[in-house]
């Protein structure tokens, strides 16, 4: 068993672990990414984990949102600063609000990722926007979304695209 396989393990039960205890809650990948380790639904680098990401189908020049979990095993904390994708003409981080009786996006920047931390992003909840697609995205497809950090960390994930 390789160093990567025992590393990915451990981030896996450790962000097992985490989701059932808690934490900070505020978003998952697939794919193979560089320096990272991955599994079906996990993607691991230098102790930032992406778990089980997803992405609504949508038409070319329409809006969709991608959806997963980061989390920091890393002794110390960092903060997501922004998100990118070749697949749209904007990407950006967005969270929903109720604002009186309408639910309304807002952009999200900076988003704290302390040491043990995670990032829950949701339908309803904090999301990423992919705006004006390029190219459709149907059930089946992948999408890569890259996720870069105040430390100067980057993690790019694929995620699965599915209906609802």
């Amino acid at each position: 068993m390789t160093s990567r396989t025992i590393f990915a393990a451990c981030a896996s039960g450790l962000l097992l672990l985490t989701g059932a205890c808690g934490g900070s809650e505020q978003g998952t990948s697939e794919g193979d990414v560089g320096d990272a380790t991955t599994t079906s639904d996990v993607t691991t680098m230098t102790g930032l984990s992406a778990v089980a990401p997803w992405a609504r189908p949508a038409d070319a020049g329409k809006n969709t949102a991608v959806y997963l979990e980061l989390a920091n095993t890393r002794p110390e904390g960092d903060s997501l600063t922004g998100v990118r994708s070749a697949a749209a003409e904007r990407t950006e981080l967005h969270e929903s609000v109720m604002e009186g009786e309408t639910m309304r996006m807002r952009p999200m920047i900076g988003v704290a990722l302390p040491s043990g931390g995670r990032i829950v992003f949701r339908p309803m909840g904090p999301h990423v926007m992919l705006l004006r697609l390029r190219d459709p995205l149907v059930p089946g497809d992948t999408v890569e979304v890259t996720f870069d950090f105040a430390s100067g960390r980057s993690l790019a994930v694929r995620a699965g695209v599915r209906a609802p």
